[in-house]
């Protein structure tokens, strides 16, 4: 692959792809020297790239080289340069031995720079070639970046506009429907007093109060009375009601029973309440503050209800007072955040120090989907972290992963297993271990039952 301007230093600047970590970023290959043009040391043996506007603020994450002849003798070695910002982007250059085709069997192992490994739009970035070896020809750098969590390509916010002139005033619109639900009231009762926007259930089906009332079975009996649209909002129908849940999704908890602080993930409720908050569950609760949480399991004994619950580490109990109770079978009630974030509590090991910890996961029914992103220093074979609670089946789920800085072609694995809250993740599919030394990192998402 050439280019006519510049014949011996050739460069394919179109990206090869996603980055097969998928970590939102791309592959870029340098073809520095064709592949029957001979290797040689120099400075810039690569016309400089200009990053691209959609990889601004991306990092480097992998690096991998290639010779189409390779060296009788000596290392071919080689440093990725950061022109604009003055900076070797590795710590240990990439380098491809004598008898060898690529840097991915290199005793020595490229070590990239954190540091200096992150790049900004119209950056230029090129290859010294700093050892050629004997009779090498032909040289391909591969790059991968990714995208560097949390960052955005929002810009600044801008100066505010000048205010618009005010428009006309327009007609007087017709008197709405009552607000939010203000009380559940169970099932509709004949001669009982209703405020505005209190909510009750009646042959099936849901309704909300319009005004103000006492309750008349010829009059305002819900579906039925004379005027009973007068007094009345239907919710829900039939079988698309649920007995006492409101606009927003939740609905009151109006047992007698209370909900009593166990532990920063579990409360208490005298009688059986399992059949009401099973798995998946969504609660709502006040505790000073707004909590939400998921129910992971419920059983009974000794005349209570003993519920686990999960907040991830956005919400847990604390030994107070539990007021203003609601639950939801809803997917997404009013307020619920949806996932949860467990980055703080993943607890990987396998690593002397962490660049990233990036965990959240969501439940439906039974069933967790959880994400996660982990990078940083390997000092073990090893590489494991802590899930939010435990699967109930054997799971084997493939991922991706980066080992002593090279990017894996093989796919990782990520194994669980039953009644353990430990994830264990191996290089390969086949359980192969890690390098115990240099860059690590795994991404992916596994679903398991609980």
């Amino acid at each position: 692959m050439g280019n006519e301007a510049i014949p011996k230093h050739a460069a394919d600047h179109g990206p090869l792809g996603p980055d097969p970590i998928n970590f939102g970023g791309g592959v870029y290959q340098f073809i520095v020297f064709d592949k029957e043009a001979p290797v040689v040391v120099g400075d810039e043996a690569f016309a400089p790239f200009q990053i691209p506007p959609d990889f601004d603020g991306m990092k480097l994450g992998a690096v991998e080289m290639h010779v189409a002849t390779p060296s009788s003798s000596g290392i071919v070695r080689c440093q990725v340069r950061n022109i604009t910002q003055a900076l070797d982007m590795l710590t240990t250059r990439v380098q491809v031995d004598a008898n060898e085709y690529s840097s991915k069997d290199a005793a020595t192992a490229a070590v990239i720079n954190d540091a200096n490994a992150t790049v900004a739009h119209g950056d230029r970035i090129t290859i010294d070639v700093d050892d050629a070896g004997t009779g090498t020809l032909g040289l391909a750098v591969y790059l991968a970046f990714y995208t560097v969590p949390g960052f955005t390509l929002r810009g600044p916010q801008g100066t505010t506009g000048d205010t618009g002139a005010q428009g006309i005033q327009g007609e007087q619109g017709i008197q709405g429907d009552p607000g939010g639900i203000t009380d559940w009231e169970g099932s509709w009762q004949a001669s009982f007093s209703y405020e505005e926007s209190d909510a009750v259930s009646h042959n099936g089906s849901s309704y909300v109060a319009r005004q103000a009332h006492t309750s008349d079975t010829d009059d305002d009996e819900p579906g039925i009375g004379a005027n009973w649209e007068t007094y009345w909002m239907l919710l829900a129908e039939g079988a698309e009601a649920v007995e006492g849940l409101a606009a927003d999704g939740w609905v009151a908890w109006d047992q007698p029973d209370d909900w009593v602080y166990v532990s920063p993930n579990s409360l208490i409720i005298s009688g059986n309440h399992t059949e009401i908050l099973s798995k998946g569950t969504r609660l709502m609760l006040m505790q000073t503050t707004l909590k939400f949480f998921v129910v992971v399991g419920s059983s009974f004994g000794g005349g209570s209800t003993t519920v686990t619950i999960t907040g991830g580490d956005d919400y847990s109990l604390a030994n107070a007072a539990i007021t203003d109770n609601f639950y939801s079978y809803v997917a997404n009630p009013q307020g619920y955040p949806g996932t949860f974030d467990w980055s703080a509590s993943c607890n990987p090991t396998g690593f002397s120090s962490l660049t990233t910890e990036q965990v959240r996961f969501s439940v439906v029914g039974n069933v967790c989907l959880l994400d996660f992103f982990i990078d940083g220093t390997s000092n073990a074979t090893t590489l494991t972290f802590t899930l939010p609670f435990a699967p109930s089946q054997l799971r084997r789920t493939p991922c991706r992963g980066t080992d002593n800085g090279a990017l894996q072609l093989d796919v990782a694995s990520l194994a669980l297993s039953v009644s353990s809250t430990t994830a264990d993740v191996a290089k390969t599919f086949q359980g192969t271990g890690w390098t115990a030394s240099g860059n690590k990192a795994v991404i992916g998402t596994v679903s398991f039952e609980f």
